[in-house]
């Protein structure tokens, strides 16, 4: 075991305190025995950070003149904490309990992000136990299709929290209980691909210089088509084996990557 969790958490501590003492987010830890992510452990390491991000780790890193020193003698500096499915800072979010046809093409519009409250306490505390980022979801009792957040666990608005996911947009959390919530999956995806193939349509009817009416936006279909595009993660609840058996059959037919 190491030493105790207040020795555990000595990453998001110090990382939290050279934010708020250096504004350009560059410092340096010495003297902390290091756990990389890769390679040995180290019994006095020392971490540069620069800009907010680790820019070198080892026994004998030389730390730029003007660079703030933390000493970590004595205590033991690891990596953040990722944590793949959470609930944290998360207003209720508008659920349609009858699951009426459609609902998952309505409520693929619903971000996450837009419920998120970054002054939750419950936000602090995960932090305080070593989680610095997290895919945000909807709770298992708030609505079964929405658009996921990756997050910081920092950050004074919904926007700074966000992490840039480049050329990816995210990801989908589904909950899937029954056959039917999982056919009115497949039946969404189709429709998706309809938007998609429309969209290219008139894309390419614009390009070869002729008149074109672009379809009807669709909140909905939307980030499904960006699913299809694999540019979108599927994250799936399934309440049963046989749930997981039809949307594990949907990802091999329509070639989007799911969780």
């Amino acid at each position: 075991m190491l030493r105790s969790l207040s020795t555990l958490l000595l990453a998001f501590v110090l990382t939290a305190l050279a934010h708020a003492q250096v504004p350009e987010g560059t410092f340096a830890i010495r003297g902390a025995r290091v756990l990389p992510v890769v390679g040995t452990e180290l019994a006095a390491g020392t971490v540069l950070v620069r800009d907010g991000r680790i820019a070198a780790v080892g026994a004998d890193v030389e730390i730029p003149p003007g660079v703030p020193v933390l000493d970590g003698e004595g205590l033991v500096l690891i990596p953040g904490l990722v944590d793949t499915r959470a609930h944290l800072g998360l207003r209720a979010m508008e659920l349609e309990p009858d699951l009426a046809e459609g609902w998952v093409q309505r409520q693929a519009a619903l971000r996450v992000v837009d419920a998120l409250d970054p002054a939750d306490v419950a936000l602090r505390r995960a932090a305080a136990g070593g989680v610095t980022t997290a895919q945000l979801v909807p709770t298992d009792d708030g609505p079964l299709a929405a658009q996921t957040a990756y997050v910081k666990l920092f950050g004074r608005t919904a926007s700074e929290m966000l992490t840039d996911l480049g050329p990816r947009t995210g990801g989908l959390s589904l909950t899937v209980d029954g056959a039917r919530a999982a056919l009115e999956f497949g039946e969404a995806l189709e429709a998706a691909e309809e938007y998609r193939d429309a969209w290219q349509a008139h894309r390419e009817r614009l390009a070869a210089g002729e008149t074109s009416a672009p379809p009807a936006r669709d909140l909905g279909l939307e980030p499904l088509v960006e699913v299809l595009e694999r540019r979108r993660t599927v994250h799936v609840l399934a309440r049963g084996s046989a749930d997981a058996s039809a949307c594990i059959a949907l990802a091999v037919e329509h070639g989007f990557e799911l969780v």
